[in-house]
C-alpha cells in the first residue's frame, strides 16, 4: 500500500464520521448566562452602555475630582514644606538621569562603531539565507512551478 492509497483510505473515512455535536446542556447554559448578563442593573454593566444621563453625571463628577485634587494638593503640600524638597530632588534626579543618558549614549555609539559593520555584513548573509530558503520551500511547496 503506498502513502496516497494511505491517506485516501484515512480521508475518506474520516469524512464518513459524523460531524461533533454540541452537548445538551451547552444552549441552556448559553442562554442563562445571557439572561443573567441581561439583568444585572445598569451600574454593574460596562460604564458604555449604561444610560446617557448617568454616563454625563460620573464624567461630570470625574473632571470636579480631578480639578479638586488639581487645585487642593498644591496648599496641601506647601503647607508641609514639601515642595521645596521635592522641587530639590527632582531637579537632582534630572541631572543623574541627563548624565545616565549621556553615558549609555556614548557606550552605543562606541559599540555600534567598532562592530557596526560586522553586524551589518551579518545582517545581509542571513538575510540572504532565509530568502533562499523561503524560494526552496515555495518552489517545494508548489511542485516547481511559481
Amino acid at each position: 500500500m503506498t502513502p496516497e492509497e494511505l491517506e485516501r483510505i484515512v480521508h475518506a473515512r474520516l469524512r464518513a464520521l459524523p460531524s461533533p455535536r454540541a452537548p445538551r446542556s451547552l444552549r441552556p447554559a448559553v442562554m442563562a448566562a445571557v439572561r443573567a448578563r441581561a439583568a444585572r442593573p445598569w451600574y454593574a454593566r460596562p460604564w458604555h452602555s449604561w444610560p446617557s444621563r448617568w454616563q454625563a453625571v460620573s464624567a461630570v463628577v470625574l473632571v470636579l475630582a480631578v480639578v479638586a485634587v488639581v487645585l487642593l494638593l498644591p496648599d496641601v503640600v506647601a503647607g508641609s514644606g514639601f515642595v521645596a524638597t521635592a522641587g530639590d530632588r527632582a531637579m537632582g534626579a534630572i541631572r543623574v538621569a541627563g548624565a545616565l543618558g549621556q553615558a549609555a549614549y556614548l557606550v552605543t555609539r562606541a559599540v555600534v562603531e567598532s562592530v557596526g559593520d560586522a553586524l551589518t555584513v551579518l545582517f545581509l548573509v542571513m538575510l540572504a539565507a532565509v530568502t533562499t530558503v523561503a524560494a526552496a520551500i515555495r518552489r517545494v511547496a508548489l511542485g516547481g512551478a511559481y
